[in-house]
């Protein structure tokens, strides 16, 4: 034997051993069930769609919102896909939309709805409470956010209060912009 064929040889007697190792190992993984859900589980992994956020949560990205010349925090916000303009308020627990407001994006809710007492600087009133099916402020949307829609000449003004900005991952004004996290 001159020194390619002892090398070929070699080779081939490598291959076949490599070959006897692999099929040896295929045959130790698929007798032993926790390496078989292992590998199942990284497949599954690996073809599964990303995940939805979790419940209660928000999802997309950061979104910055400038303060106007009186330093407030106005949105486009949009429920349902309907687009209307909103004041941001901490101070408010919910999403609160006027009656005009919620008339034009489809919430019509009988008078007998408006049992909830809220007191407010102009006196006591009574709204009514409901949820909305998604609200989305630029980037990031919120699924089922309590509200309320105020009766008739309340307010011409809805805000967009803590039960939207609970569900984000957190909130903050820096360089006189509010910057949402979802």
């Amino acid at each position: 034997m001159n020194g390619s064929t002892k090398l070929l040889a070699a080779t081939g007697a490598l291959a076949l051993v490599a070959s006897f190792t692999a099929s040896k190992l295929d045959a130790a993984k698929q007798a032993d069930p926790t390496v078989r859900a292992d590998e199942n589980k990284r497949a599954a992994a690996l073809t599964q769609p990303p995940r939805a956020p979790p419940p209660g949560r928000a999802s997309g990205g950061r979104v910055e919102i400038a303060a106007d010349s009186l330093g407030q925090f106005s949105a486009q916000v949009e429920i349902d896909g309907r687009r209307m303009k909103m004041l941001v308020d901490t101070g408010a627990t919910f999403i609160s939309l006027s009656h005009e407001d919620a008339n034009a994006i489809g919430v019509r809710l009988p008078q007998s709805a408006y049992n909830m007492p809220l007191h407010t600087a102009n006196g006591e009133l009574r709204a009514a409470k409901t949820t909305l099916r998604n609200v989305r402020v630029n980037g990031i949307t919120a699924y089922d956010v309590q509200a309320i829609v105020l009766p008739r000449g309340a307010s011409s003004v809805s805000l967009l209060g803590m039960s939207f900005l609970s569900k984000l991952g957190g909130f903050e004004v820096a360089r006189g912009n509010l910057i949402l996290k979802p």
